[in-house]
């Protein structure tokens, strides 16, 4: 066979398979314009070998694949070719060579990223010496066969190895080999429309399970932390791309996400719900789990988590699917990657911190500090108890603290649920300040976090305003004020039973650090607000409350230290007053008022009596009074009362203990007679206590409602 009779039987065998691919369906083909660069190596044949030796150049070219034949594609191109020459006439010499070139192309899919293509191209090229002493120049037509495989890398991306026979028409034959890269500019094709088919029995369609089209690609998980199951309800804990490999659109799109035993019900997750031919889109896998399955996890696991997803092609259903490993932490395991993560360890619900906490608010509640803030009160006695239980600041050696685990946010540190610090008795710096917060919390007492370089400690709030605590307290600097409220820092790890210097460290370590803009301050309700609090699964720890005696001695104690610093400077312009005016009633009295306003009552009692012992003085008569009625020995209370208002009987203060100590003891006649006159001499004064106007349950009610039950009026002049 000669070469033309070659060149005739290549072409003929194009043309049939063209004529074939004709009739390929034009919704598995997507029509694009795409540019390619192929470098290029030619080998002579025949006597082409005896004139050039292995050349080498490149080809610049472009391709269009036609909507109405989607398998046959225009091609046309630019090319060059460096030719060596072997003969001796032309020793040293060599040869430049341009060409253009079009012709056709014939594509078939071998998978959804791998293609062959054949092709014809003819065209004309033009060359010259590069001796320029000897110039020479001259034309020739050409054509050129062959074929290529193409994988695609992505949907505009593709990388390319020809082979193709090239003749040029009285100059050269032979083999070139390219290897090259491609760009595709994709354009969708509309589908084309259904046949129309006598009408049939509708029968549903079974979903298909199939590795091409819709495929889920770059999946990825994170590790799991049980303690965080309601965050990722709406928090990933994986990704993945869905691709659509396919030529026409996927459509109502479905991705469910189930990682058994450990949830109930498959998750339907955040994915687009279409996809054009060669687009991807992102997926979000979220998953609710079960709370009693996963905060079983007390020693990290792999499990299987499988992935399907549903969708429709021309009104078809398909579906896909993939199981992956991940891997679930243990109950306790978190990250500091976002230090308010710790507010879901903060269970305030818990029955072990509620039994604490409220049988120890208990202890003290008629231990009232009177002008001491009821807060403040409140902590002062769950720290005392938390000393006599006999909490205990440790770090377990197995244990990276939490200063080494907060320089990286990637590490995984070891959190103890309140109920597990107060079974062990004992916890570092970050279990302390969980508990700490959980016991405030569960009597409704606001609570935040403080971290500061390598430490993590407690604040508790007071419940005024940064104003109202400047002028209440003797030493303002040493609270926090954040979010338009006043805090007192806790420093956790202090437990031995000085409560001032466990907060006088903590407000030490706040100014310190938040000078140098390093302290944070994490309110717990906030936190709370993106990792909520699990509901850790009671064991058979039973809780036992210290005794009241040694809790209630010690909250007495501690008290008293922090009123006298308090009320000191007051104390000692009044003991300067009572040495001026040698032991004057009015100013003895004054501090014996002082020292009831802050509770301090055996000192209260003191003064009132010193008083009394040297004049029938009619306030402090009312003061003594008040102390008996607040240790609920009415009898005692209402004779110091009588004694007031014989001394003043048009005295509203000594009225007003009158009318109470009566109505306390249901006698309603003498209430009146008192009441009546205190509304003539002190409207507002009577007013505030209404209920004295009452009997019964109703008079109960509204003394309840208004708060004043506990209210001390106190004779000061």
């Amino acid at each position: 066979m000669n070469k033309k009779h070659l060149l005739y039987a290549i072409l003929s065998l194009f043309l049939l398979a063209a004529s074939m691919a004709a009739w390929a369906d034009p919704q598995e083909q997507s029509s694009y314009f795409s540019l390619q660069l192929s470098p290029a190596v030619d080998i002579p044949l025949g006597g082409s070998a005896a004139l050039f030796g292995p050349s080498g150049g490149g080809t610049f070219s472009a391709e269009f694949r036609m909507p109405f034949l989607p398998a046959v594609s225009l091609d046309a191109g630019l090319g060059y070719t460096f030719y060596s020459m072997l003969n001796a006439a032309a020793a040293q010499q060599s040869l430049s060579m341009f060409s253009a070139s079009g012709g056709l192309g014939l594509q078939f899919p071998l998978s959804p990223a791998i293609g062959v293509k054949g092709f014809f191209n003819g065209g004309y090229s033009y060359g010259f010496s590069n001796d320029f002493s000897r110039f020479q120049s001259g034309g020739s037509a050409f054509l050129e066969t062959g074929a290529k495989v193409f994988l695609d890398l992505g949907p505009t991306f593709s990388l390319g190895l020809g082979v193709s026979y090239r003749y040029f028409f009285g100059l050269f034959q032979g083999i070139e080999i390219a290897l090259g890269t491609g760009f595709r500019f994709p354009s969708t094709q509309a589908a084309r429309a259904p046949v129309e088919q006598a009408p049939s029995v509708v029968r549903p369609e079974p979903l298909v399970e199939e590795t091409t089209g819709l495929e889920l690609q770059e999946l990825s998980f994170s590790e799991i932390f049980p303690v965080f199951h309601k965050y990722y309800d709406d928090h990933p804990v994986g990704t993945a791309v869905l691709y659509n490999g396919a030529s026409v659109p996927a459509t109502n799109i479905k991705v469910t996400l189930e990682i058994k035993p450990y949830m109930t019900a498959p998750k339907t997750c955040m994915a687009p719900q279409e996809l054009q031919p060669g687009d991807s889109g992102q997926v979000e896998l979220t998953a609710l789990f079960s709370e009693k399955e996963i905060l079983q996890v007390t020693e990290g696991t792999k499990a299987s988590a499988e992935i399907n997803w549903e969708y429709a092609v021309n009104g078809q259903k398909r579906s896909g699917k993939t199981v992956e490993t991940v891997r679930i932490l243990n109950r306790n395991a978190m990250t500091w990657e976002d230090d308010r993560r710790a507010a879901a360890f903060i269970t305030s619900l818990d029955p072990a911190v509620l039994t604490f906490s409220k049988n120890v608010s208990g202890m003290v509640k008629a231990k009232s500090g009177g002008a001491v803030n009821p807060n403040l009160l409140t902590a002062i006695a769950l720290y005392e108890a938390l000393c006599q239980y006999g909490m205990a600041y440790s770090v377990d050696p197995k244990k990276i603290p939490y200063a080494d685990r907060s320089q990286d946010a990637t590490a995984v540190d070891f959190l103890q649920f309140p109920q597990q610090t107060l079974e062990y008795k004992s916890g570092d710096c970050d279990d302390l300040t969980i508990l700490f917060c959980a016991l405030f919390e569960s009597i409704s007492i606001d609570t935040a976090f403080i971290t500061v370089p390598g430490h993590i400690y407690m604040a508790f709030s007071l419940g005024t305003t940064p104003e109202e605590a400047r002028k209440s307290f003797q030493v303002p600097d040493d609270l926090v004020y954040q979010a338009d409220k006043a805090w007192v820092p806790i420093e956790v790890t202090m437990l031995d039973g000085k409560f001032l210097e466990a907060w006088q460290a903590g407000a030490k370590e706040w100014r310190e650090a938040d000078a140098r803009q390093l302290a944070a301050f994490y309110p717990t309700h906030d936190a709370w607000q993106i990792y909520e609090a699990v509901g850790l699964v009671s064991g058979s720890f039973q809780l036992a409350v210290p005794a009241k005696d040694a809790v209630v001695a010690a909250y007495q104690k501690e008290v008293e230290r922090f009123v006298n610093r308090e009320i000191y400077p007051e104390i000692s312009r009044l003991q300067a007053e009572i040495q001026k005016t040698q032991k004057s009633a009015k100013a003895v009295n004054k501090l014996g008022v002082l020292y009831a306003r802050y509770g301090l009552t055996s000192l209260a009692e003191r003064q009132f009596l010193d008083v009394i012992s040297r004049e029938e003085y009619e306030p402090a008569l009312v003061n003594l009074g008040n102390l008996a009625y607040m240790q609920k020995d009415l009898k005692k209370a209402q004779g110091y009362y009588e004694r007031a208002a014989r001394k003043a009987p048009d005295d509203p203060k000594a009225l007003l203990c009158l009318a109470r100590v009566y109505h306390d003891t249901e006698n309603y006649g003498l209430v009146k007679e008192a009441y009546d006159r205190l509304k003539n001499l002190d409207p507002d004064l009577a007013q505030q206590f209404s209920y004295l106007d009452m009997k019964g349950e109703e008079a109960t009610r509204a003394a309840d409602v208004t708060g004043v039950r506990e209210v001390m009026v106190w004779g000061e002049e």
